[in-house]
């Protein structure tokens, strides 16, 4: 397509005659129609014009060319354009992603490392496990236990079936004391109402083998570290540390078991609670360290007046 066509072209796209095109840069209706004809072509001032007035450029109007190829080429342009900023976009989102990612890692990595470094031997740690179940027989029951470190512990486990008030009473104690070598057992008999005592033959050390604070909060990290690809999760090594991925779901025998898990200041496990098909758990976990008292917070419930008259020898 010549300078002629494409005049004629954009003239009759605008709706415009020979004589009015004219009026609009200032020419003659001859001269259009000479133009129009190919019998000659315009100065350079007026090709300006006749650019501007169509908004098309002086090299568009000179070189023999189509308009449905100067559009798809302008289509071409946008859509490279286009692509490059979302090319762009891309980029920038993938790398605040990655370097999230990385960030993550990291905060998971110290407080593993963190919790790893934990000695409960003297600490005074307390482990309080309570599980309810609403389901046909409806029973609730609860273990606590206490830690002097590896010094003495007291294990304690009740339980309470909403139907027979006289089972609220702990129906086995545990206790023990390394380094006067005492340990032993009270279990709870219901027709008497009294607690039979027997020694514990085993070592003791056995009972002292397992850090629960320490352990459950190094699994719970270990078990979390796929959130750190998760862009919604958000991972802190500040003192108030908080995971807003805390909640979790998996499947157990067909049921779906909610598990959120709770940490304290310094990203020890500090709370745990499930529920699975009409049964709550619920575990809560704490320590402290207190040098003048480390020993003396566990009593003996030979020692304990709640326990007299009930313990048989």
């Amino acid at each position: 397509m010549n300078f002629s066509e494409k005049l004629i072209k954009l003239r009759k796209e605008k709706g415009l005659s020979q004589e009015e095109l004219g009026y609009k840069i200032n020419v003659s209706r001859q001269a259009v129609s000479k133009w129009e004809s190919n019998q000659s072509k315009p100065e350079i001032e007026k090709l300006k014009e006749i650019s501007n007035f169509f908004n098309v450029s002086i090299d568009y109007l000179l070189n023999d060319t189509n308009i449905e190829n100067a559009q798809n080429t302008e289509q071409k342009n946008l859509v490279r354009s286009a692509t490059k900023k979302l090319s762009i976009l891309f980029i920038l989102i993938l790398g605040i992603y990655v370097i999230t990612v990385i960030y993550k890692l990291i905060a998971l990595s110290v407080l593993y490392n963190r919790a790893n470094s934990f000695s409960e031997d003297n600490y005074w740690m307390n482990v309080n496990t309570e599980f309810s179940s609403h389901y046909n027989d409806k029973y609730n029951s609860e273990l606590d236990i206490s830690r002097d470190g590896n010094i003495k512990m007291l294990m304690i486990s009740s339980g309470l079936n909403l139907d027979q008030t006289d089972l609220e009473t702990p129906q086995y104690i545990i206790y023990i004391d390394k380094d006067n070598h005492i340990g032993y057992e009270l279990n709870y008999d219901s027709n008497e109402k009294k607690y039979e005592y027997s020694n514990l033959d085993t070592d003791f050390d056995d009972y002292f083998q397992t850090n629960d604070v320490k352990e459950e909060t190094l699994k719970t990290i270990e078990n979390r570290f796929w959130f750190a690809l998760n862009p919604l999760c958000f991972v802190s090594l500040s003192n108030e540390y908080n995971d807003e991925c805390i909640k979790n779901y998996y499947f157990k025998d067909f049921h779906i078991v909610s598990a959120t898990y709770e940490y304290d200041n310094v990203g020890l496990i500090s709370n745990i609670t499930e529920y699975y098909n009409y049964e709550y758990k619920t575990i809560t976990y704490s320590y402290d360290y207190v040098p003048e008292h480390f020993g003396d917070s566990i009593i003996s419930p030979l020692e304990d007046e709640d326990f007299n008259g009930k313990i048989i020898f």
